[in-house]
């Protein structure tokens, strides 16, 4: 036997929070009080056409500013620059000035070398014939035994024998003009040259460059020689330079031009700028001027610090700190890529300081060194060297390592930065060592200039006959030597001089043109001149977006995340169909979220576990129209909402006539919903609200409610 069939209506019920209500208050507020005076005259003009023409003129104002707007952030991101130059802003500091002859770096022809250089000569020729060659032709194809010759014998000598460090060797003389020291007796053609006093070893120093093989090269260093007072007192350099052109004839290979390289560089910086070639029987001048640039860094990137190194000097024990560039910094992390597989210093590449290692952190090994390393040995350096080489020779492989992509910050330029300009290089023929006429004042002035230049470099016997029999006719039979003393002369000496431009440098300072200031200073005249907003009326702008973001996330979260309140109304037909009064509808109240407490009522326990949230009425379709009232269209409403009092719905007991029961359910959980029932007495079980997490759950508990 069936009881009474039930009439079940099910509603899907949001919960909604009064968020849109704040949203609407606070854009009428901003409309009625704002400072941004367009929106104040639209919510204040009498008329529609007043309020749209206050409107247009505040979108044209709107698209101004946002147009000028784009033009000065562009201008803005360009970042221009003014540059100044400040004359005589600090005294001058001399440079470092490094000499390098590759073609012939050691002086064979003195000392008895010659025959040692051919000792060793032969010995590197036997050699390099049983080596793998591949590891040369990779530098050179076509020279490439010449190549492993020439690496064998400087991995191999003894710099000390060779003369490495002795600057004399190299360098006649240098002279420093440092102006009239009290009173003046006359003044010189050429100015007022003094030699510095010998040893030359105390001003200079010997250093290794890359010409192709790794050759000793001599730097002079007037601050490390001379005080602070002393150094800016000079204001012309002069060297006399010897080119060793028997020596040159001996080691010289490729058939290049003899000349020797300077350099012009940082005090203890490597030299890395292209060198400044310098020809025999010339005088090389040079003018120098001292900048100090300070870049914008909001310009251009720009770096601070120096990569510094400490390296092994040619003789291969005594060791120098130095600074260098992104160049001197690639190629002492490809020495290091052969340290750490070979086990000993490549011959190309400079020759860094390994503290970590008990030997190389006190001498630097060669892996061509034929004293040291048996042919197996050497054969197998050269094997092991060209491999690294073709394993690091793509740039992706080679940039892999940490330490080379660390050497690419160096390429940028410092920030703070002295630069010297070489405003005027001449080279100027010395007519003396050129000209084919002669007198007595000649003569004599070369004879004895070759022999204070040259006496040490030919014998004492050969010397004397060449001194000999000079007349001034150059046509005659017995003046044999002039001209062969000439000739010497042109071929091994030239002169180098160095001027300061001015004895205090100057500043270049650059400044931005149009820093952040001036930017926000243009923006705010902007925005008074085209809406009419202040800083006052931003924020009041940034508040309102605030809340229209506020609202949307609390929208979103609500979407997403809050369980679907599933409403089911029951009646029976036989009590409540026959008798559809205003006395006897069933009601739905608010549903909210209570604590644990005893349980007065327990009818039907259809709850699910929620958040603590509040549910509301079911949504207003339309005006004055409920989802409920959709569904029931024959039943009279009593509720009724009032959305500026409450955000829920409130129930109309102004008709209502009869008492409603009201009865409270409280799930003993602290995750759980309890609902109100509330009912006329002749529909005492016919309204229940259940909470569901979904749609199916809600139409599965209807069926089980059906059986």
């Amino acid at each position: 036997m069936t009881g009474p069939k039930r009439t079940r209506i099910i509603q899907r019920v949001r919960s909604t929070t009064n968020r849109v209500d704040l949203f609407h208050v606070g854009v009428e507020r901003l409309l009625e009080h704002s400072t941004v005076h367009g929106l104040s005259h639209v919510s204040t003009a009498a008329t529609k056409l007043g309020r749209i023409t206050w409107f247009c003129l505040l979108l044209a104002g709107i698209a101004g500013f946002f147009t000028n707007l784009s033009f000065i952030v562009d201008r803005y991101l360009t970042r221009p620059v003014l540059t100044s130059y400040i004359s005589d802003y600090e005294g001058f500091i001399w440079p470092d000035i490094t000499l390098c002859n590759a073609m012939a770096p050691y002086s064979l022809h003195l000392h008895g070398r010659i025959p040692k250089w051919q000792a060793l000569r032969n010995q590197a020729s036997a050699l390099a014939e049983k080596l793998n060659s591949s590891l040369f032709a990779s530098i050179d194809s076509q020279d490439q035994n010449e190549i492993a010759i020439q690496a064998l014998m400087y991995s191999t000598l003894s710099p000390s024998e060779y003369g490495v460090g002795e600057p004399e060797e190299f360098i006649q003389f240098v002279a420093t003009d440092v102006g009239y020291q009290g009173i003046i007796l006359t003044v010189e053609i050429s100015g007022n040259m003094t030699y510095l006093d010998p040893p030359l070893k105390k001003y200079f120093h010997t250093q290794v460059l890359q010409k192709r093989y790794n050759v000793p090269c001599y730097t002079l260093q007037l601050r490390h020689s001379l005080t602070a007072a002393q150094s800016n007192q000079v204001s012309n350099i002069g060297l006399g330079v010897k080119f060793n052109v028997e020596s040159y004839r001996i080691i010289n290979s490729s058939y290049a031009s003899p000349y020797i390289d300077l350099f012009i560089s940082h005090p203890g910086h490597a030299p890395h700028d292209d060198p400044i070639e310098m020809l025999p029987g010339y005088t090389l001048s040079l003018s120098l001027r001292m900048s100090r640039l300070r870049r914008e860094p909001a310009r251009l990137s720009c770096r601070t610090d120096f990569y510094t190194t400490e390296v092994f000097d040619p003789d291969l024990v005594t060791k120098r700190r130095v600074n260098g560039s992104a160049t001197f910094c690639h190629r002492i992390v490809s020495q290091h890529l052969y340290l750490n597989s070979c086990h000993c210093y490549s011959p190309f590449l400079p020759y860094p300081v390994v503290y970590s290692h008990e030997l190389f952190s006190k001498m630097a090994i060669l892996c061509f060194n034929m004293s040291r390393f048996s042919t197996a040995q050497i054969n197998r350096n050269a094997d092991c060297m060209l491999r690294i080489y073709e394993r690091y020779q793509l740039s992706s492989v080679y940039n892999s390592v940490p330490e080379a992509r660390a050497c690419e910050q160096f390429r940028k330029p410092l920030c703070d930065d002295v630069e010297y300009r070489l405003t005027d290089i001449r080279r100027t023929a010395m007519v003396e060592l050129w000209s084919n006429s002669y007198n007595e004042a000649r003569i004599a002035f070369l004879t004895s200039s070759f022999q204070n230049l040259f006496s040490s470099d030919i014998p004492q016997e050969e010397l004397v006959s060449w001194l000999d029999n000079n007349t001034k006719d150059d046509n005659n039979k017995d003046n044999y030597s002039m001209p062969k003393i000439l000739k010497y002369m042109r071929d091994n000496f030239g002169l180098i001089s160095l001027n300061r431009k001015s004895e205090l440098g100057e500043l270049v300072r650059e400044e931005l043109e149009y820093p952040l200031s001036e930017l926000m200073s243009d923006v705010g005249g902007l925005m008074g001149l085209w809406i009419g907003i202040s800083v006052i009326g931003l924020f009041e702008i940034v508040e309102l977006c605030g809340f229209a973001v506020m609202t949307a996330v609390a929208w979103l979260v609500d979407f997403c995340r809050l369980p679907t309140v599933c409403v089911i109304f029951e009646r029976s037909p036989a009590k409540c169909e026959p008798r559809k009064t205003s006395e006897t509808r069933c009601v739905r109240t608010n549903l909210r979220i209570q604590s644990q407490q005893p349980v007065l009522l327990k009818k039907r326990n259809m709850g699910r576990r929620v958040n603590k949230r509040h549910l509301s009425e079911p949504e207003f379709c339309e005006d004055g129209m409920s989802k409920y009232d959709q569904m029931n269209p024959d039943e009279p409403n009593n509720v009724i909402a009032d959305h500026n009092s409450s955000p829920f719905a409130h129930l109309d007991t102004s008709c209502q006539q009869s008492p409603l029961v009201s009865q409270n359910v409280t799930v003993p959980s602290d995750n759980q919903i309890s609902f109100s029932l509330i009912a006329t007495p002749e529909c005492t079980t016919e309204s229940c609200e259940t909470n569901y997490h979904s749609e199916s759950d809600c139409v599965d508990e209807q069926s089980f409610a059906n059986h």
